[in-house]
């Protein structure tokens, strides 16, 4: 509340690059990962935009029901979805994702704990599909509710850190209730990363000031 209150006195200016900076350090010390790799936004829909553009027609393989934003976001560039029916535990059930990823897979996608059912993958098996799958594809975990549960022994943030090819995003929209700021971030390797940026994705004109001083303080 004061963090956003102080930051309100600078809204009639745009946000400046430094601004954007200092949150990208905090949030790649929190992360132990190279500030290069941190984009900050909630960035899975414009990231859907962005590997739809790579490669048109390919398809991201996801659990089903679940968060669809990915999916949506690529359907107008032609994006496909490949939908996963969740496991009879309502789980994501990730021998058939596995199965699932094919030549034209841009991502394969999964939220742990899931939503919409709230069921979380058990840990061994979740690394063990992480680092698999990310051999053959681009592996997007959205990691919005893992406060709730294992976090440190369930983060996907390991594989990032390990150089596979993974991405993870977090927002702070649910545990630290700024779900109307539309705040949050993405850990992905370094060259996928630096596109997400080129495309315009995390861009100083597309956060807010209240946005960067809640989420710094949070």
């Amino acid at each position: 509340g004061p963090a956003i209150a102080r930051a309100a006195t600078g809204i009639e200016r745009y946000v400046e690059r430094d601004e954007v900076d200092a949150l990208t350090r905090q949030i790649a010390a929190l992360e132990r990962v190279d500030p290069a790799q941190v984009v900050i936004g909630e960035v899975l829909e414009p990231l859907g935009l962005y590997l739809a553009r790579q490669r048109p027609g390919g398809e991201i393989v996801y659990s089903a029901p679940g968060y669809t934003a990915l999916i949506d976001s690529a359907a107008p560039l032609g994006g496909r979805g490949v939908a996963v029916p969740l496991d009879a535990r309502l789980e994501n059930d990730l021998p058939a994702l596995a199965r699932a990823i094919t030549g034209t897979t841009l991502p394969v996608s999964l939220v742990n704990p899931h939503n919409q059912s709230g069921t979380a993958n058990e840990t061994e098996a979740l690394h063990r599909f992480i680092a698999e799958s990310a051999r053959q594809t681009l592996v997007v975990v959205d990691e919005a509710y893992l406060e709730y549960d294992a976090f440190d022994q369930k983060s996907a943030i390991t594989h990032v850190r390990a150089g596979r090819n993974v991405l993870v995003f977090r927002t702070l929209a649910k545990i630290y209730g700024l779900a109307g700021l539309a705040i949050g971030y993405a850990i992905a390797p370094l060259e996928l990363a630096k596109g997400l940026r080129g495309a315009g994705i995390g861009a100083p004109h597309s956060l807010t000031r209240p946005a960067l001083a809640a989420a710094a303080v949070a």
